[in-house]
């Protein structure tokens, strides 16, 4: 499977990628709320922290095993080739206004992998 091709991006046509926003994604039956100050940024990093994982590179230097439990089950998805969905929920300011939006749609959604490390098989 190529880079990206086992994701599945939804999103209204005028969001705007470099702004902040709220994002879900949908993985193998696992969910995961996120916020982030650019989008576009945050989707290529978790492209390649998936990478890391797939050719065995530390998350970090100084934080090897750093890798969340969202980071985790997106390898395994790909490796399954199953497609997983990342869905930008809102687009909203930056600051105190995204954290109170994140923290309203984990309340409202209840996502399975916001809160952990542990991934598929530990």
């Amino acid at each position: 499977m190529a880079d990206d091709d086992f994701i599945r991006r939804k999103f209204e046509e005028d969001t705007d990628l470099d702004g902040a926003g709220i994002y879900l994604w949908k993985i193998d039956g696992q969910s995961y709320v996120g916020k982030a100050s650019r989008l576009r940024s945050r989707l290529n990093e978790y492209l390649n922290n998936v990478r890391k994982i797939e050719t065995g590179q530390p998350y970090r230097k100084g934080y090897p095993n750093g890798f969340r439990a969202v980071h985790r089950h997106l390898a395994a998805a790909k490796a399954k080739g199953i497609v997983s969905e990342w869905r930008v929920l809102q687009c909203c300011p930056k600051g105190e206004e995204l954290l109170l939006r994140e923290r309203h749609w984990i309340s409202t959604l209840a996502p399975t992998l916001n809160g952990t490390r542990k991934g598929p098989g530990t």
